[in-house]
């Protein structure tokens, strides 16, 4: 493809980007997206209100190491006082979470404004109920909800071009691609395996795939974009 990123930035749905960009050497930017398990319509909150107060207000999760977020109804991982082992809500510690978050929004925004071509990847439509539920449910997606994340990235970054990979799992998430934003790239990579051990990283090969198709930058030698 023509566009020639510099860096990448995750928009979830979930921690597999951020780990596959990691195992790939990928120029990835830290972003508050990188630990988070949501559904588009989170990500555009969040993109839309700056981030404002994400991981201020939450609740322990059933298993209780991940939280949800009851401002934007996402399920928060890994970004706790104690690592999430288990999850501890109690106001130090969504401070230490709300003060992680907000330095990762910085950190993107710093990276994004920039002006470098950036290529925002966003694995898996994730249209669960608004509830502290993290699993896949077979609702297609329209382009009006899709088109509203390259419409937010814009207004927040007039002066960057950039490029939306949107990679769904066909069978899992349904996309229809008529009347979706020229800006935003569709593809369609295997579902995940849920009875294979760590199935949330995704496989490999896909990924392979994806990084070969979409030139994803790689990162400088002992550089490294993650907080």
């Amino acid at each position: 493809m023509s566009f020639a990123a510099r860096q990448v930035v995750s928009l979830g749905g979930s921690c597999q980007p951020r780990h596959q960009f990691h195992r790939l050497g990928v120029a990835a930017v830290a972003a508050p997206f990188d630990n988070i398990i949501s559904d588009l319509g989170a990500v555009i909150e969040i993109l839309n209100n700056r981030a404002e107060g994400l991981g201020s207000s939450a609740t322990a999760a059933f298993d209780l190491s991940t939280a949800y977020d009851d401002r934007y109804g996402c399920t928060l991982q890994h970004d706790f006082r104690n690592g999430g082992d288990p999850v501890v809500i109690d106001p130090p510690g969504l401070a230490y979470t709300a003060d992680r978050y907000s330095k990762r929004w910085g950190n993107m925004v710093a990276a994004c404004a920039s002006g470098a071509p950036t290529l925002f990847v966003r694995v898996g439509t994730f249209l669960p109920p608004r509830a502290a539920s993290i699993f896949y449910r077979a609702r297609g997606l329209g382009a009006a909800q899709a088109n509203a994340v390259p419409k937010a990235l814009e207004r927040l970054f007039p002066c960057t071009p950039f490029r939306v990979l949107l990679a769904v799992h066909d069978d899992l998430h349904p996309v229809d691609p008529a009347g979706l934003d020229d800006r935003i790239d569709l593809v369609s990579i295997p579902p995940p395996v849920f009875d294979r051990p760590e199935a949330w990283k995704g496989l490999d090969s896909a990924w392979d795939e994806l990084a070969a198709r979409f030139s994803f930058p790689r990162a400088r030698p002992g550089h490294h974009c993650w907080c």
